[in-house]
């Protein structure tokens, strides 16, 4: 997009000046400046001036870190004259967003640290105004690294230097806050950089940094292969005793396609979802049921998971593989190892017991192996650096709510460093626009566990269901956007695509009440499981379903017809209206849509003016939309005069011998710009067509049923009775459904038709 264009420019704009600062030499490059990311432990002694108690812990906690991992690295990291503050306000920009021509300002605070900490502070500024602050971060990343190649140490450096320039920031904003009141400079980025630093301060470090060096073109991860290669050789021991015979494994469904992890992918039932598991595994008559690598999962919902940020990110992607199996079944270790970790997470959906082993490859490297959701009694027994042979018992699984309050299951997690180098308790899950770089540093356990490619998630590639999509549906079928999304699921006024990423739904026009709404589906379910019949029948269930909808209507309005959508429904009413008139021609507004069947289309100026469209039918009549932003009269007392307008062509059809059967428009026309009708428009409309013999029909598909807010139908907005109303997708809740309500006149005429 143009936001990375910008970034990408400011990479490499940065790496060029470095590059020519490179052999810059002056005495004040070596001055004290507090923001000389090497000297940030200056920030300890005034972090009260942070005046709440979380944000000062976080950058308490984050300066530590500072002093005693990463301030030892950078100490030994490559130095340069840097130009130390490339943030927004030190910028200039020419061109467009999509070609940018970018200039670097003021170079007073010019001094010799790390070349890397440059790189770190411009994506710091950059990060803060990022939709996706990491793809920011490795856009920017790469762009330097092509102009000038950065070492494996400055990029594992390059997260944790952003981190550090946000407690300085932060910190610096604090102190002038208290120093100088109401100086709003030293505090321009203050609240930006609170949620930059909250957003990435558990962020995974060897993640991000696998996920830097892909974008530089580099390995991401060089030991993740070796690892994957040697749990594919190795002759593991079966991790669950017992119930280790690959016929007894069944392969579960715990995607967003699927319901098994429950109803509400904004929430999660252990119980609820222990049962539907425990259903499918019978039916598979398996004793194992296997959760699969990298599946994206509704099952972890809230803070914790990141499910309610504003821009919809949330960890969804799995980064181990499930073995789903009776609380208390004994855990092995499937090869030699030793005790690293114990842990009693007990926060709700945490990992429970937890216990992580060391291993070794043949050069010597250690890398770990993770199994939670243990029962924690029986890990009490563990000591760290006891040894543990193949195929040893270690471990039970534990039951709800003491592992973590799951369905009782092993997580197990391969782990592509040595774990007793930390973090202590990995991410068991990964947001899926990380889960690349993030499955190079978790590598899939699969071949560990004795399980083939099946036990991994894969997804039919949008371009292959777009080419399929192309293949067997006519072209017309147009989609939503350039870049479409591959939606798996919906929940009130959200729809999710298959890595779970959610959108907000504002345009859906089908759900009236959201989508998955649970009265509607039980309503659904409890009909089908009853009867699915046409009204040919006396059901009693038919007339209390009109009966209500009928409690709504204006007493006149009398007679229901139910049929299966809107565009039949307006069918409907045209033959209505013809029975009731004995004539053929309907007056239609101009931008009007009423349906896409081929009744519907010929009174659709919508569909019938589009390129290859054929025109207006001869007995259709276009009339006025009363539009008061861009018509003819933008008056506030437009509607009388639209009106007459409206009037006048009435009359001079008849003067032509046309005579209407009825007009026929939206009580709010939608394809036609979302307009409400001017007051006094429609009742007036409505006069002259009853005037002249017609019938008035209102088009109340898209506004009926409260849509408007303030009124339960579309024409009580406008304060007109139609003498027939069309009713169309709101009615079933999603389900295709559509009805016309009429008077009892005009249903009798019908009535009097040829069958």
């Amino acid at each position: 997009c143009a936001r990375h264009g910008v970034q990408r420019e400011l990479g490499a704009l940065l790496a060029r000046a470095d590059r020519a600062l490179a052999d810059f030499s002056h005495p004040w490059l070596a001055r004290e400046l507090e923001w000389d990311l090497r000297r940030a432990a200056w920030i300890v002694p005034h972090l009260d001036a942070i005046a709440r108690d979380d944000q000062r812990e976080l950058v308490r906690t984050l300066i530590e870190r500072y002093r005693g991992q990463w301030l030892p690295q950078l100490t030994t990291a490559r130095t340069s004259a840097i130009h130390g503050d490339a943030n927004d306000h030190n910028l200039l920009l020419r061109g467009t967003p999509d070609a940018p021509s970018l200039a670097l300002l003021d170079f007073g605070d010019l001094h010799r640290s790390a070349l890397v900490g440059d790189l770190a502070i411009a994506a710091t500024y950059a990060m803060m105004t990022a939709d996706a602050p990491l793809a920011a971060l490795a856009e920017l990343t790469a762009a330097y690294h092509r102009e000038l190649p950065l070492l494996d140490q400055e990029l594992a450096l390059v997260l944790p230097l952003v981190l550090t320039r946000l407690c300085v920031s932060v910190t610096v904003s604090a102190r002038r806050r208290v120093l100088r009141p109401g100086d709003s400079y030293g505090t321009v980025h203050e609240d930006a950089a609170w949620r930059l630093l909250t957003s990435l301060a558990s962020a995974d470090l060897r993640a991000v940094e696998a996920k830097l060096r892909a974008a530089c073109g580099m390995d991401a991860w060089p030991i993740g292969a070796q690892i994957a290669q040697h749990a594919a050789n190795v002759a593991a021991a079966p991790v669950l005793g017992g119930l280790s015979a690959a016929g007894k494994r069944h392969i579960l469904d715990l995607s967003f396609a699927s319901l098994l992890g429950g109803d509400d992918p904004e929430a999660f039932d252990p119980v609820e979802s222990g049962v539907r598991i425990a259903r499918d595994l019978r039916a598979a008559n398996a004793a194992v049921g296997v959760g699969r690598y990298g599946e994206p999962r509704p099952i972890y919902p809230g803070p914790a998971f990141g499910s309610e940020r504003a821009n919809g990110s949330r960890r969804t992607r799995h980064l181990g593989i499930d073995l789903f199996a009776p609380a208390g079944t004994t855990v092995h270790a499937p090869i030699a190892g030793e005790v690293v970790h114990i842990e009693d997470c007990q926060g709700r959906l945490d990992y429970g017991g937890l216990v992580v082993l060391r291993h070794r490859l043949p050069s010597g490297a250690a890398f770990g192996s993770l199994y939670g959701h243990l029962d924690p009694d029986r890990i009490t027994r563990l000591r760290i650096g006891q040894a543990l042979a193949a195929g040893e018992e270690f471990a039970a699984l534990g039951a709800p709510p003491r592992n973590g309050d799951w369905p009782p299951h092993l997580h197990c997690q391969l782990l592509a460093f040595d774990p007793a180098e930390g973090p202590s308790v990995p991410p068991g899950v990964a947001d899926p626009d990380e889960f690349a770089a993030a499955s190079a540093v978790y590598p899939n356990p699969a071949p560990l566990l004795g399980l083939d490619e099946s036990a991994a998630w894969s997804a039919t590639p949008i371009a292959d269901l777009l080419a399929e999509r192309r293949a067997h549906f006519a072209p017309n079928l147009k989609l939503s956007y350039r870049a479409p999304i591959d939606v798996a699921r919906g929940s009130r006024h959200f729809l999710y695509d298959r890595e779970g990423r959610r959108h907000l739904d504002a345009y859906n026009n089908v759900p009236h009440v959201g989508h998955s709404h649970p009265r509607v589906v039980a309503a659904v379910q409890q009909q089908f499981a009853l009867l699915a019949t046409n009204t040919r029948y006396v059901y009693e269930g038919l007339t209390d379903y009109s009966r209500r909808l009928l409690a709504h209507c204006p007493p006149e309005l009398s007679v229901c017809f139910l049929v299966p959508s809107g565009s039949e429904a307006n069918e409907l009413a045209l033959r209505l209206c013809r029975a009731h008139t004995g004539r053929r021609d309907v007056m239609v507004m101009e931008h009007g849509y009423h349906g896409h069947t081929t009744g519907t289309m010929d009174v659709s100026p919508y569909k019938f003016r589009q390129p290859h469209g054929g025109g207006a039918p001869a007995w259709v009549h276009e009339s006025v939309q009363p539009d008061v932003y861009r018509g003819p009269i933008r008056t506030p007392d437009a509607g009388p005069p639209y009106a007459a307008l409206v009037a006048a062509q009435i009359a001079h059809l008849e003067q032509r011998g046309v005579t209407l059967a009825g007009y026929l428009c939206e009580c709010l026309p939608s394809v036609g710009g979302q307009l409400l009708l001017p007051d006094g428009f429609l009742p007036a409309v409505y006069r002259a067509i009853r005037a002249h013999g017609g019938v008035c029909i209102a088009d109340d598909v898209q506004t009926a049923l409260g849509r408007t807010g303030s009124h339960f139908f579309g024409f009580q907005l406008a304060d007109a009775t139609p003498d027939i109303l069309v009713l169309g997708k709101p009615l079933g809740g999603g389900y295709p459904l559509g009805a016309v309500v009429t008077t009892t006149a005009i249903a009798e005429s019908f009535a009097r038709m040829p069958e």
